[in-house]
């Protein structure tokens, strides 16, 4: 076998090894990234449920989340949660690789029985990293 088709061997091996290194990268990166988007929305549904709770007790909403008892914890890849108190929605600044400027919003429909449910739409994440019911915002 000459030396260059020795070479090229190599070196399409060595293609082929790569390829899937970067492939099972591009897939724990996908799913590190879906598993920090479920944290980011089950931090933002506890706020709603304490946003809720206030709304079904008062029949107002609270000016921000602070005042119904709702903390995020420091280490949390939700950066900050901002409450519109005039229409209720509940913006979730999102930080970390990837998500870095993106948000998750949730926003509220109040029933006849003052009991809010909770609608999920983002800015600035790529539909098929989204939680389940949760959609982009248009």
């Amino acid at each position: 076998m000459s030396v260059a088709l020795k070479l090229s061997w190599r070196l399409a091996a060595t293609l082929v090894v790569g390829g899937f290194l970067f492939a099972g990268w591009l897939a724990y990166q996908t799913l590190d990234t879906q598993a920090r988007l479920n944290t980011a929305l089950d931090l933002g549904q506890q706020a709603a449920a304490a946003v809720s709770k206030h709304y079904q007790q008062t029949q107002k909403l609270p000016d921000t989340v602070e005042e119904v008892g709702f903390v995020l914890p420091t280490d949390s890849v939700v950066q900050t949660v901002e409450l519109d108190f005039r229409m209720g929605i509940l913006s979730l600044a999102l930080r970390g690789s990837g998500l870095d400027g993106a948000y998750l919003y949730l926003l509220p429909t109040a029933d006849t029985r003052n009991q809010l449910t909770w609608a999920c739409r983002s800015k600035g994440i790529s539909e098929h990293l989204l939680p389940g019911g949760c959609q982009p915002a248009k």
